[in-house]
């Protein structure tokens, strides 16, 4: 840790100088305009302003013949990756030619994931970029959605396993349910970099790790409700209603017998000794 000397100019402004090392590792120069970020705890953080062209942004991914074989779904899990870590660049470079089912995968992320669009595209390269601003995002709004569509999504598939309720658009419900996860993740895993971020997202840190706790749940009560449903749809009959449980010895089990009802140790009777007189 470092300490420096607060100065006073003329004007009466504090100012005090950056270490040096820090500087010219964020490409901080004299009249480079910085974000500073005041806390509730009394801290003050001082934090480079995000450039366009910041390479820790924008990734560059190859494409050989190899990943071919799983059809896409490497490539695809790799674009999702890069979105859930943040980017906002993927160019994809083929070892040659994108085949069908690669071309298919970008198109599947582009279309499965919000903000993410393609905005270039030829026979041996794709970009990918994510056109989401942070200050048009609602964190809590998203989580309510996710919270209604998971809700419902439980709700309807345990209908469907006990009754013939039919699943009508559940799998759209649960592409909704992923999409809306995935940028809740996304936005969280910013905000843990970017502070600026959390100020565009109109949230504090704790606020914003307590949202996305909430959407980690909900998103998880999505995946078991549409284990229900394949459990439901798999199934030829629904499951019969459960019959309440009743004693062995109630009079509406056996009402002829002359066996004592059911009493528990607590209220049943004791004998008590009399006292000597």
């Amino acid at each position: 840790m470092e300490t420096r000397k607060i100065q006073q100019v003329s004007n009466g402004t504090f100012t005090v100088s950056l270490p040096r090392e820090w500087a010219d590792g964020e490409g901080i120069t004299a009249g480079t305009v910085v974000n500073l970020h005041t806390h509730l705890d009394g801290m003050l953080v001082i934090q480079a302003p995000e450039c366009e062209d910041d390479s820790s942004m924008q990734f560059t991914v190859t494409v050989g013949e190899r990943d071919a074989d799983g059809g896409g779904d490497a490539l695809e899990q790799t674009l999702r990756a890069a979105y859930a870590a943040g980017s906002k660049q993927v160019v994809v470079e083929a070892d040659g030619t994108f085949d069908a089912a690669q071309r298919q995968a970008v198109r599947r992320v582009a279309r499965n994931l919000v903000g993410v669009t393609i905005t270039e595209e030829s026979d041996a390269s794709v970009t990918v970029r994510n056109v989401l601003d942070a200050n048009e995002v609602s964190i809590r709004q998203s989580v309510r959605q996710l919270q209604f569509v998971a809700v419902s999504m439980h709700r309807d598939a345990t209908a469907a396993l006990t009754g013939a309720a039919p699943l009508d658009g559940f799998a759209e419900r649960d592409d909704r349910a992923d999409r809306l996860f995935a940028m809740v993740d996304r936005h969280f895993t910013r905000g843990l970099d970017r502070l600026d971020e959390v100020d565009a997202l109109g949230e504090t840190r704790p606020e914003l790790f307590r949202l996305h706790t909430a959407a980690r749940e909900l998103e998880r009560v999505a995946d078991h409700a549409e284990r229900i449903a394949a459990v439901a749809s798999a199934v030829p009959d629904p499951l019969p209603p459960r019959s309440p449980t009743r004693c062995p010895n109630s009079p509406s089990s056996s009402p002829r017998r002359s066996t004592p009802r059911c009493r528990s140790r607590s209220t049943a009777r004791t004998p008590t000794r009399r006292g000597r007189r």
